[in-house]
């Protein structure tokens, strides 16, 4: 499991149980809150395998049970064409329910950005996100989804 300061990242894919790799998701983000009771953030990776179907469903139980404590959500849409244009309306209009800032983006590098630009006061950089990221990657099964 990846997590970096405040930060979980989790990668989500086919081929695994929509509700095993939810439990993931939020055991990891309490994991996060246990090292940063202030609050985490969230680093999606969204592989073009994956059905949207579910996601609103996911997102409204992560943001009732999580509400203030998540502080911000970055989805990285790893697919192109109509995929990515899909994927991005589908979490755009997730994301007006959020409580808190979400942010769609093509590449771990401008969602790294983002995200040390929203964590002041955290020794986290985008270079060391994205290492972090391609790194953790690597070590998961293209058919994966779990908290990395």
């Amino acid at each position: 499991m990846g997590l970096l300061d405040g930060l979980v990242v989790s990668k989500w894919c086919s081929g695994v149980d929509p509700t095993l790799a939810l439990d993931s998701y939020v055991a990891a983000l309490r994991m996060g809150l246990e090292c940063s009771p202030k609050g985490v953030y969230s680093l999606a990776l969204i592989d073009p395998s994956r059905s949207p179907d579910g996601m609103n469903e996911a997102a409204q139980k992560i943001y009732t049970e999580f509400g203030s404590k998540l502080l911000g959500v970055a989805c990285v849409i790893e697919a192109t064409g109509f995929r990515a244009a899909m994927f991005h309306a589908a979490l755009s209009v997730i994301g007006m329910t959020a409580p808190c800032k979400t942010m769609n983006f093509k590449s771990v590098a401008a969602a790294a950005k983002w995200l040390v630009s929203s964590l002041p006061g955290s020794a986290l950089t985008a270079a060391n996100i994205t290492a972090a990221v391609e790194q953790t990657r690597a070590s998961i099964s293209p058919t994966a989804s779990s908290p990395v």
